[in-house]
């Protein structure tokens, strides 16, 4: 609790101070005015008139005594909590001061605690006992809310006092008061932080006790005074938690920088060890020169040779020293040269970097040469380094880019190029709906104002360890697209350039789906290897184990590190060498790519082991044999290996039918599809075959999505790009089903489409949940405008008595002792209406907020409804001149004594909202008919008033919806829709005809099953 607020609570205390004054002096007023006004005539009743006087001075004395005990008392609470430095003496202090002004027998404060074995407990914090009152009462210190004050723990928790008789208290409740002459109990919760801290308690012994509202007002402020004060000693203390730990990382921060000091002393050390090696290495320099794979030189501004390294010297069959004082040249690029020598020394440069085309026989080389100079510019050293390998590397990484390029634009990703601050560059878009935000304002803003602050941290945190370690880095996280739906986003930061970087999104969601059959699928590969049923190795070209696999260590006994020490011709059997030899032969020459044939390995133990060999021999690109992959079957368990082969490929069929996809082919030359099992499923073919015409493609698809796949397809086909469509198809007998399509276009070596190759998924089921979410945006944009329709009523309806409130008071505030007490009854009477008014629309809000929450109570009982609806007119037309004019059919003894079942309460809020209603938009007569025939009743409200316009009938039962035309008429809109609740739940109808400045029919209808 900072100051502010604690001085603003003393401020409320004082103001209620103010009110005391106020009710003294109004005290002072209504005495008078019974003097006046009250008291029988003195002639008829003089003793009886002299025993009120004196009971309303000694009422009045009582009253004045107590007003100004709690108003010395308060004072001193004032001074106290302003000055809180000492907790126990401050709050002993309040208690004492509060037991003197209440004259309480004892006063108690009590703080909760959570125990884990009993739950919520009390413990007593402070206590101040009435010495004047001789108590002795015992120390209660513990309290058990759950086992013995459930009540107290209820009602306090909510925020409300309790004050009571102990005789009347529950059993549980009257043994903590047991032998203590305690009559009553005041108890006030203590509130702090939004949390039920504790209360304060108040009791009496010996003597009967009333509380006044006042005094009641009293206590609450004080104890609100207490809880302020409570939140702020929580501050303070958090506040000194907080202190504390900003001294231990200071301390720590501290003890970091003599550690970073004393580092920076062995830098200095080592810097010195470096200069020392400077030097050496210096001396190193011509040694490194000579050994220099380029022609270094070295010329003096008369373009002579000072020196020449080996390298250049060794190319035209001369030594180092042959070149001093020669003129510079170069074989058939002499005058050329030359000329580049002297324009660079009369140039102002300070380095040059240039390149000449020399020609050696039939090939040509490319020369960098780079000249750079010193001795203020009276020499320079010349670098000549042979990039013709560069040159025609560049060639084939021009070429490579543009075939980069062709295969960016076949990626079905999104790139984006960032600088390192996050601002975005330059973009490539692959869907843009997919992208959770605008890409047509995407560049030269930043991430932070397209992306989610918690996303945006990581993100420039993973570009940060990209632009430092050069290592990509890899994102995975979900956001909304522009359709509102929820995609699983993957994205790859890599370094483009020193401070910039690419960032690749992948739309992951449906490869978030497939993780589970991938993760299965990928196990089975490693099991392929590791838990086959036969055993698997690769060799060498020489028979070395190059890996082995645990069944074929299990098939010749050996572990797996024998193995890969060994070759397979050591564990082969004598008599089957030679063909094994004959069969690499074959397959090493080319007449075989892979051979079956059975033999036997020596086990371990020295024992044969048939077994089914089948080899293959792995090539490279270039046709190079790099290893053999050899299959070794237990011929014994070939049934066993076979079964387990089978139920392999059903699990991975069943992995592929669970990922609901199917693939498919166009082939662009006989213009046939090609379609999987699954496809034909997704589709309902039903044809044997998997070949189908482009056609009857189309005629599956919903005839208004036809056009669009046609012109996404011949795009496709057109640019040689791929394509990504949603859309529906009619299966046979079934309902419509959407099919998410992406496909790309594959060409031959000569740049020519051969087929159109994609997947289809069944996306069926979620087209149909962003339906229900749409669904739920309006049904949410409906309760906005239902919010929005509630504040603008609140702050119309309910700043204009509040104002006529204020006015009134403060014209009796101000001119209240000028005035007749006629005029002031006036103004009195002026605020109770507008109070009253008040009132009745907080209950309307109330009630309608307890039947949108499924609040309404129905309790139905026995009524008559007829006696009901005299008596309900009776009540009007006491204020409105016999206005309402009521009438029942029939009118006879058996329809006016007959009860039925309603509910009491929900019927006169439907009588009373309707009647109030007719009379409010009409002056004249309000026709009410009661009719009662055939198990059913009829309550028909007829008035001559306003009427209401068509547009607004449709919308007449909408909470605080009200007709255009009612003007300056008061009301909240919520009357309608409160009757039309109540009348739903008593499974009644309610109908309304009207016609502008005609008037207005209101008729409800009730179905009853049973009369008495």
């Amino acid at each position: 609790m900072d100051s502010n607020q604690f001085y603003q609570t003393i401020k409320i205390l004082q103001d209620k101070v103010s009110d005391l004054e106020a009710e003294n002096a109004d005290l002072k007023e209504r005495q008078k005015h019974c003097q006046l006004e009250g008291v029988l005539p003195l002639v008829q009743k003089p003793l009886y008139f002299k025993y009120t006087l004196e009971v309303l001075k000694n009422i009045r004395r009582y009253i004045l005594e107590k007003r100004e005990r709690y108003l010395a008392g308060l004072v001193q609470i004032q001074s106290y909590l302003l000055s809180f430095e000492h907790p126990e003496t401050v709050f002993t202090k309040v208690l004492e001061i509060i037991g003197q002004c209440s004259q309480a027998t004892r006063v108690y404060l009590y703080q909760n605690y959570f125990d884990s074995e009993k739950g919520l407990l009390a413990t007593q914090k402070y206590v101040c006992h009435n010495s004047a009152l001789n108590s002795d009462l015992a120390q209660k210190e513990i309290l058990d809310y759950e086992r013995s004050f459930p009540r107290w723990l209820k009602i306090l928790g909510q925020g409300n006092f309790l004050a009571e008789e102990v005789k009347q208290l529950p059993p549980s409740e009257r043994l903590f008061f047991r032998d203590q002459n305690i009559d009553k109990i005041l108890l006030l919760p203590l509130i702090v932080n939004g949390n039920f801290w504790g209360f304060l308690g108040l009791e009496y012994g010996g003597k009967q006790r009333l509380w006044e509202n006042s005094e009641i007002t009293l206590l609450e402020s004080i104890v609100g005074a207490i809880s302020l004060v409570l939140q702020r000693r929580e501050a303070q203390t958090n506040l000194e938690n907080l202190n504390q730990e900003l001294e231990i990382r200071v301390q720590k921060r501290t003890a970091e920088l003599e550690l970073k000091n004393s580092q920076l002393q062995q830098e200095i050390v080592k810097h010195e060890q470096t200069m020392a090696a400077l030097q050496k290495a210096k001396e190193q320099l011509e040694v490194v020169l000579d050994a220099v794979p380029a022609s270094i030189s070295w010329i003096s501004s008369d373009l002579r040779y000072l020196g020449v390294n080996k390298h250049l010297a060794d190319q035209v069959n001369l030594t180092p020293e042959d070149f001093i004082n020669k003129l510079v040249g170069g074989p058939k690029s002499h005058y050329e040269f030359m000329s580049y020598l002297i324009n660079f020394f009369k140039s102002d440069l300070d380095k040059s970097t240039a390149e000449f085309m020399i020609k050696n026989g039939d090939q040509e080389n490319t020369f960098l040469m780079v000249a750079k100079k010193y001795d203020q510019g009276e020499a320079a050293v010349l670098v000549g380094i042979d990039i013709s390998d560069r040159r025609r590397a560049e060639e084939a990484l021009s070429k490579s880019a543009a075939l980069n390029q062709a295969v960016l634009n076949a990626i079905p990703d999104s790139m984006f190029y960032l600088t390192e601050n996050g601002t975005f560059l330059r973009c490539k878009i692959a869907n843009e709906n997919e992208l959770p935000f605008n890409c047509t304002r995407l560049l030269n803003q930043n991430i932070a104002q397209v992306l989610p602050a918690q996303i945006t941290d990581k993100f420039k945190q993973a570009m940060a360890q990209t632009i430092a370690t050069e290592e990509t880095q890899l994102m995975e996280f979900q956001l909304l697209n522009s359709q509102n739906l929820l995609i699983d986003w993957e994205v790859r930061i890599a370094l483009s350039h020193q401070d910039k970087v690419v960032a690749i999104w992948r739309n992951i969601t449906e490869k978030k789906q497939a993780e589970l059959s991938l993760k299965l699928s990928e196990e089975k590969l490693r099991s392929t290897f590791e838990q086959a049923a036969v055993g698997i190795a690769h060799t060498d070209l020489n028979g070395h184990w190059l890996r082995v696999n645990k069944k074929l260590c299990q098939i010749v006994g050996y572990s797996r590190s024998e193995l890969l020490e060994s070759d397979f011709q050591s564990i082969t059997h004598p008599d089957d060498l030679e063909l094994d030899r004959k069969s690499i032969q074959k397959m090493l020459s080319g007449e075989l790519s892979t051979c079956v044939i059975e033999k036997r390995y020596l086990h371990k133990q020295g024992f044969p082991v048939w077994i089914n060999l089948t080899v293959s021999l792995v090539r490279d690109g270039e046709g190079k044999a790099k290893y053999f992959i050899a299959v070794i079957e237990d011929i014994s368990n070939r049934k066993q290996t076979a079964q387990a082969l089978k139920e392999s490929s059903s699990r991975l069929k069943m992995a592929l039918e669970a990922a609901n996809m199917g693939t498919w082919q166009w082939n662009l030359v006989n213009k046939q599809l090609f379609w999987s099992e699954q496809s034909r499923v997704l589709f309902g073919f039903n044809k044997p075959n998997l070949s189908f015409t482009y056609q009857e493609f189309l005629n599956c698809i919903h005839p208004k999505d036809r056009e669009k796949i046609e012109q996404a397809i011949a795009y496709s086909l057109e640019n040689k790009s791929a394509y990504f469509q949603e859309y529906r198809i009619i299966k046979p007998g079934e309902k419509i089903h959407w099919i998410a399509s992406q496909g790309d276009v594959f060409s031959d070596s000569q740049e020519q489409e051969i087929s159109l190759i994609g997947i289809d998924m069944d996306i069926t089921e979620r087209k149909q949940s962003e339906e229900e979410m749409r669904k739920s945006l309006v049904k949410e944009k409906e309760l906005n405008q239902l919010k929005s329709n509630f504040i603008t009523m609140t702050s119309h309806e309910f700043r204009t008595p509040l104002s006529t409130i204020l006015g009134c008071a403060e014209l009796l505030e101000y001119y209240g002792e000028q005035w007749t007490n006629q005029k002031k009854q006036k103004y009195l009477t002026r605020i109770y209406t507008t109070v009253q008014n008040l009132t009745k629309m907080l209950d309307e809000l109330l009630l309608i907020g307890k039947s949108e929450s499924g609040g309404f109570e129905f309790e139905p009982t026995l009524l008559n409804l007829s006696e009901f609806c005299i008596n309900l007119v009776q009540e009007f037309n006491l204020g409105e001149h016999h206005r309402i004019s009521f009438n029942i059919e029939p009118n006879n003894s058996e329809i006016l004594t007959s009860n039925y079942l309603f509910d009491q309460k929900l019927l006169r809020h439907i009588l009373t909202n309707l009647l109030s209603n007719a009379l409010k938009y009409s002056s004249d007569q309000v026709n009410f008919n009661l009719i009662i025939a055939q198990n059913k009743a009829s309550l028909s409200i007829q008035d001559q008033g306003i009427g209401i316009p068509p547009d607004d009938l449709k919308q007449i039962f909408e909470s605080f919806h009200r007709g255009k035309n009612v003007g300056k008429i008061p009301g909240t809109g919520l009357g309608l829709a409160i009757v039309k609740k109540a009348v739903d739940i008593h499974g009644g109808k309610i109908q309304i005809e009207s016609q502008v400045n005609q008037g207005t029919i209101v008729t409800v209808t009730f179905n009853f099953n049973h009369s008495y």
